[in-house]
């Protein structure tokens, strides 16, 4: 991705792009932790959604700029606005 982005321009890299890389860690750690402390089927159901509570937490202790608060905001939105049009 980033030989990509360096060869379209699209644009330049800042710290700002490690973040979702950083906060890969602890999902990667908290995942496979759960996969050695349980056994059958639930471990990958519970370690996969322990592993994105652990991602979602650390992108919020290394922070969110405005654009990205926005950018969430209308994402929720959307998820809302379309279980409400499913849920009927």
């Amino acid at each position: 991705m980033a030989v990509l982005y360096y060869l379209e321009g699209l644009q330049p890299f800042t710290r700002l792009h490690a973040k979702p890389l950083v906060a890969a860690i602890p999902l990667a750690a908290v995942a496979l932790g759960v996969k050695a402390a349980v056994s059958g089927a639930a471990a990958p159901v519970v370690g996969s959604v322990a592993g994105l509570v652990a991602y979602a937490k650390s992108l919020q202790l290394l922070g969110f700029t405005q654009v990205e608060r926005r950018l969430g905001a209308t994402l929720v939105s959307r998820y809302r606005e379309a279980l409400a049009d499913a849920r009927g």
